[in-house]
């Protein structure tokens, strides 16, 4: 019926006569979800397991960054870097154990990215469709109602202890802000942030290394010049430090340089559960470039709009007084 409804709107708005359809409209089949994201399509077992894991994460208990960590350094020992990054390591692993829940059954912090392979060689994940190509045919099935239902979920964390909705708040906050910053950023350049965003791929790595290779059989000068065009790649840190700088260059009136302390690094683990069954302690997080990369891939799906309200919705819960 949803599909119906629409190919009616859109013959509607390029003129066509419905006339020339008849019943048909009627019996145009609904969009079928491949395998691996139909448990997304069971609205009961994602609330479920939405609600289990904001009840998990509850118990959070942190351990201390270790002391090679920026953030056991100035100047990011701070309260407040602490909190944030608290914030992100508690959304990332409760992210994790969401997807886990959903599509195997049980909760657990495994990357639905990747995987370790024989040879510690990384491979994709045997799960994660929530984090593939494709995740956005979920718009056929999730429609206003079932979507007001999960959002409903978000007066769960009242009851959370104050000191991890402080924490979740410092994330969701900053996530918050940089929504505007990206907006700012797309609009004065968008052209350098996609150059940046090239620069963080492999097949950049494979480009650049094939023109330096042409350059130095021209000569010095055309290797310098080919340097200056082709800039090395950048991941983890790098990337993040670039973004930074980038938003930095092209951040609105009144909008402050974002901290160095954004451009991330390892922070302490943190343990799950009434005996801390769980413990998850990320490789890495870089907030400056996820969080520009988060709502690129809102804007890339068409639910933007939809993140900025669930993201208002749940501030105003996580600053509620008990």
């Amino acid at each position: 019926m949803e599909s119906a409804k629409w190919l009616t709107a859109f013959l509607l708005l390029i003129g066509w006569p419905l006339s020339s359809f008849g019943a048909e409209l009627q019996e145009i089949p609904s969009i079928e979800l491949p395998a691996p994201l139909k448990p997304y399509s069971d609205t009961a077992n994602v609330i479920d397991a939405a609600a289990g894991v904001i009840k998990l994460l509850r118990t959070a208990k942190f351990d201390e960054p270790e002391a090679d960590s920026p953030f056991a350094k100035e100047p990011c020992n701070t309260p407040e870097i602490a909190s944030f990054y608290r914030g992100m390591t508690l959304m990332q692993a409760g992210y994790f154990m969401f997807i886990s829940k959903v599509e195997r059954g049980f909760e657990s912090t495994d990357s639905p990215h990747l995987a370790l392979a024989e040879g510690f060689a990384l491979v994709p994940a045997s799960f994660g469709a929530l984090v593939r190509p494709g995740r956005e045919l979920l718009v056929a099935v999730w429609d206003k109602d079932k979507l007001a239902r999960l959002l409903s979920l978000v007066s769960a964390v009242r009851d959370m202890p104050p000191s991890v909705k402080a924490d979740l708040a410092a994330y969701f906050g900053t996530l918050q802000e940089f929504g505007r910053r990206y907006d700012a950023l797309k609009r004065r350049a968008p052209t350098d942030l996609a150059k940046l965003n090239e620069r963080s791929t492999v097949l950049y790595s494979y480009e650049r290394s094939d023109k330096l290779v042409e350059a130095k059989l021209k000569g010095e000068q055309e290797l310098r010049l080919t340097e200056a065009e082709y800039p090395e790649r950048v991941f983890y840190e790098s990337y993040a430090k670039e973004m930074r700088l980038l938003l930095d260059a092209n951040r609105d009136i009144g909008q402050e340089t974002v901290s160095e302390c954004m451009d991330g690094g390892r922070f302490g683990a943190v343990h799950i559960g009434d005996k801390g069954e769980i413990t998850y302690g990320a490789y890495g997080l870089y907030p400056a470039s996820y969080l520009i990369g988060f709502w690129q891939r809102r804007e890339f799906e068409g639910t933007g709009h939809l993140a900025r309200f669930a993201i208002d919705r749940l501030l105003a819960e996580l600053k509620r007084a008990n």
